[in-house]
């Protein structure tokens, strides 16, 4: 399949990037159906601050296969995820359309898109090691920073924990792999904030925006609290980060 002149991206990394696409492929059903208090409060507020952010040509970065966000003032919205089970099950319109592809080779020409929405998957970026997520992370920014129009604007919302504790998981990175793999879960990498802006200013945007999100004691557990650690010695909480494309 052929989007502006350019194939689809290649399958994710071997390793852990594989092991994100092959647990979302077959539990996709199953983790939508989790209705939990949390991921309403989460969902709720994210809704919100994107009301009126959405809009024009929009990319959706590890989206799907819920779209819980307002679409009205969409013109045409790509929905792009590593997981072929999440696509399909994502409801299609006129307006509404899926693609696999990975967030390192964006299948779409320069400056195409208004928006750009990466929400609460840059943990799933995670791959064998901190270092080559963090490279990963960049070089997903940038491609985003690529198709964006001049004036466009990336939108992200993502559960970030503190300073310390990033460290911590940097640290633990092959501790945590090694028992979420034993556990049939792929790994996952939670950042602060100030790292997310920090990438983002490395990838070209300006005009970055953190916005801390009311979700109270709503929980989207980071990895130190995955493999054991209490959750009071992680800290984390929900922030929405935007900036824009100047140039």
């Amino acid at each position: 399949m052929l989007y502006n002149g350019f194939m689809p991206a290649k399958d994710s990394e071997t390793g852990n990037g594989k092991r994100t696409e092959r647990y979302f492929d077959q539990n996709v059903l199953l983790l939508d159906k989790v209705k939990s208090e949390s991921r309403k409060i989460i969902e709720t507020e994210t809704s919100q601050l994107l009301e009126d952010r959405v809009l024009g040509k929009v990319l959706d970065i590890g989206g799907g296969p819920r779209i819980y966000y307002q679409t009205d003032k969409v013109e045409k919205l790509f929905v792009m995820n590593v997981s072929e089970a999440v696509l399909s099950n994502l409801p299609r319109t006129e307006r509404i359309s899926a693609i696999k592809a990975d967030g390192e080779m964006i299948p779409f020409g320069d400056g195409v898109f208004d928006r750009v929405l990466i929400l609460y998957s840059i943990h799933h970026f995670a791959l064998s090691g901190a270092r080559t997520t963090i490279g990963k992370i960049e070089s997903s920014f940038k491609e985003a920073y690529r198709v964006l129009k001049k004036g466009g604007r990336i939108l992200i919302a993502e559960t970030v924990v503190g300073e310390g504790t990033l460290a911590a998981e940097s640290l633990l990175f092959g501790v945590g792999r090694f028992v979420l793999s034993l556990m049939g879960k792929p790994m996952v990498y939670f950042l602060s904030a100030a790292k997310i802006t920090g990438l983002l200013e490395k990838a070209g945007f300006s005009d970055i925006v953190e916005q801390k999100l009311n979700t109270g004691s709503a929980k989207m557990m980071p990895l130190t609290s995955r493999i054991g650690i209490p959750v009071r010695f992680t800290p984390f909480s929900h922030f929405f980060i935007e900036g824009s494309k100047m140039r």
